[in-house]
């Protein structure tokens, strides 16, 4: 576990302070882009020291608590409470016996570029975020809720798909700026300006020709000439939808296309994945909604209908 710790954290120090004869240790880590996600568990009381590195890090605790001391400053981690570990800064952590977390990490120059996309402008100064961390707020407690939903993806095979990877990716960047005190979280607060009709329609025609690519907000911002805030809100002013929640209706009738005029490699995984959807539940649930049947009733049927088809051909010749 010390060489794991050092080979991918760089982490200085390492010490168990309990048996060494019982102590079990897991740790696993994902890279999404510009976010990094990591689980360990420590079945032993045991100490770790990390360097200073060009990441934003924010620790969640999932079963027993620990001790982050940045600084001269000490906090509590645990499931309700935790601390945002700013870019640059050593740490020394403390977990506890059976103590297991995630720790999400976001590259310094990624929270700064997407920050320049929400207020429509780039950041004037460097983001100095608020290290107390209390779940218990729910704009925090949704971020928790994310983070684990990514966790359980990546899980379920969420990196067989580009597109979604890249998505959560950047859900993740733009939930951490939107959910946690910094000091640009007052003017992201503020009510965002007005965009024209025209613009809210060149972004609607900007999903549609690009729905099977990865859906940047960055980029729908520099295609439309405004700020993600300014996008969002004329949404859900003129459409009463959000532009990912169009997005994902596209990829439906894009899936359901493919559905009804199948070959036969045609199968509800592999257009699930082709259309941007990582979770077949989900797309399941999604699709049902939708369209009122299930994904693999829409196969099912263009399949009768091409059985069908050709067996009348058949009969005339």
């Amino acid at each position: 576990m010390e060489a794991v710790l050092s080979e991918v954290y760089g982490s200085r120090f390492f010490d168990v302070r309990g048996d060494l004869k019982k102590f079990r240790a897991k740790a696993s880590h994902v890279q999404l882009g510009a976010v990094g996600i990591s689980y360990c568990y420590y079945g032993a009381k045991t100490a770790v020291q990390f360097p200073e590195v060009d990441n934003v890090r924010i620790q969640i605790g999932t079963c027993g608590s620990s001790e982050t001391r940045i600084g001269q400053h000490i906090y509590a981690v645990s499931g309700d409470h935790s601390c945002i570990i700013p870019a640059g800064a050593s740490i020394t952590a403390e977990f506890g016996a059976s103590y297991s977390q995630l720790v999400v990490r976001v590259e310094r120059q990624a929270l700064s570029q997407k920050l320049g996309a929400l207020l429509g402008s780039p950041p004037s100064r460097a983001i100095e975020f608020d290290s107390t961390v209390d779940f218990k707020e729910e704009s925090l407690a949704a971020l928790r809720r994310l983070m684990t939903f990514a966790t359980d993806e990546v899980d379920r095979g969420l990196t067989r798909s580009p597109v979604m990877t890249t998505e959560i990716e950047q859900a993740i960047i733009t939930a951490f700026l939107c959910s946690t005190n910094h000091n640009f979280r007052k003017a992201l607060d503020q009510p965002s300006s007005d965009i024209a009709p025209w613009q809210v329609r060149r972004a609607e025609e900007h999903i549609e020709a690009h729905w099977d690519r990865a859906m940047s907000i960055d980029s729908l911002c520099r295609e439309i000439g405004t700020s993600a805030r300014s996008i969002f809100a004329a949404f859900k002013r003129t459409r009463g939808y959000t532009p990912m929640e169009f997005l994902k209706h596209v990829r439906l009738r894009r899936a359901r296309e493919m559905l009804s005029v199948p070959d036969g490699l045609t199968s509800v995984t592999q257009v699930s994945i082709a259309c941007g959807f990582s979770n077949l539940g989900h797309f399941a649930k999604d699709y049902r909604t939708a369209f009122a049947e299930l994904p693999s009733e829409t196969l099912a049927k263009a399949r009768s209908y091409r059985r069908t088809q050709s067996d009348a051909s058949d009969q005339r010749r």
